[in-house]
């Protein structure tokens, strides 16, 4: 933690803390920001269903391996977001939830460099959920679509919900209608874009579309659990 208090960009903590929150609530600065990212706009809400206490949310947080940011990390939140634990974003993460849109967060969730969350209606994380660098969450199309043969507009915005004890690989995309049970693997380079649950837990995903690979995998999580609370936590 102490080697990390030089890396935080007081002016934007201070900010965020004191928009989103009371002043009592402000002063324990539960929101932490690092240099290289920027709230780019803030009209919503920051709801924490957890006791406050400090950098319980940080973005641009260099806890990865490769640390060092290029600057382009930002977020903009103009819908709720619901916090019900730790969370990390790296480096160069981005982050946008649109008027109306809900976005909700487990504990220990960490997006790693340069991931993309866009939320238009709603996404949900379970608790203990990584992701690998450069992974794209979107629940909407952003255009409409119809189907030239029958004419009927399809859906533009849908919902994502991704199980606990999830791990997500590098450079997959998770798509509108996204459904994953507990205990999943998604490999990387994956596309996910449909209800999983069907298949069950512990299962390995993977591909484009995403299809079962291995049955009966899961991450350790109980090794992991007490190295990641102390090296994820501020």
């Amino acid at each position: 933690m102490v080697f990390l208090i030089g890396k935080i960009n007081w002016w934007q903590t201070l900010r965020i803390n004191f928009k989103a929150f009371g002043f009592s609530d402000a002063l324990k600065f539960p929101i932490v920001v690092f240099y290289g990212f920027k709230i780019k706009k803030f009209s919503g809400e920051i709801k924490l269903n957890i006791p406050i206490k400090f950098g319980i949310l940080s973005f641009g947080h260099p806890y990865e391996i490769f640390s060092r940011s290029n600057k382009s990390g930002e977020a903009s939140i103009l819908g709720t977001m619901e916090i019900n634990g730790s969370t990390q974003f790296g480096v160069d993460t981005k982050l946008y939830i649109n008027k109306g849109g809900h976005l909700t967060l487990g504990h220990i969730n960490s997006f790693g460099s340069e991931s993309q969350i866009i939320c238009f209606n709603k996404i949900h994380f379970g608790n203990w959920v990584q992701c690998g660098s450069h992974c794209m969450f979107v629940d909407t199309n952003f255009h409409p679509l119809k189907n030239v043969a029958t004419h009927q507009s399809i859906t533009m915005s849908g919902s994502i919900e991704i199980g606990s004890f999830n791990y997500i690989g590098i450079r997959t995309t998770i798509r509108m209608g996204t459904k994953t049970a507990k205990h999943t693997l998604i490999a990387s380079n994956s596309l996910l874009n449909k209800d999983y649950t069907s298949l069950g837990e512990q299962n390995l995903l993977g591909g484009i579309p995403a299809i079962k690979l291995k049955e009966g995998i899961i991450r350790d999580w109980e090794t992991e659990m007490t190295d990641l609370e102390n090296y994820l936590k501020l």
